[in-house]
């Protein structure tokens, strides 16, 4: 984001200082003051641009903030429900309850 900010600081710069040579005194056209003014309208459009690609990005990484969250929480909540069931395996009698087909299945080998 870092690259995006100074670009828009830098292009702001050089609008205001070219809009500070265009905006003196003069009936006259130049081919130079056009070209100014033409470069000043494409900076300008830049500027907005890169500052409209900034707010997407801004609201692009609280999305993943709030998905990182989301995705922790849940690791924790997996992480406690396998604590628990480790702990209820460590405090039986050792052996295991099975089903009806597991039990059959046993039985065949």
């Amino acid at each position: 984001m870092l690259g995006v900010c100074s670009i828009v600081k830098v292009l702001r710069e050089t609008f205001i200082q070219q809009k500070f040579v265009l905006n003196f005194p003069c009936g006259l056209q130049h081919p130079q003051i056009l070209k100014l003014k033409e470069e000043r309208v494409r900076i300008s459009l830049k500027i907005k641009t890169s500052e409209k690609d900034l707010e997407k990005k801004k609201d692009e990484q609280k999305k993943q903030g709030k998905e990182i969250s989301k995705l922790q929480r849940e690791l924790q909540d997996v992480t406690a429900a396998l604590n628990e069931l480790n702990d209820q395996g460590s405090e039986g009698t050792g052996t295991l309850q099975l089903a009806e087909s597991q039990v059959q299945e046993y039985h065949k080998m």
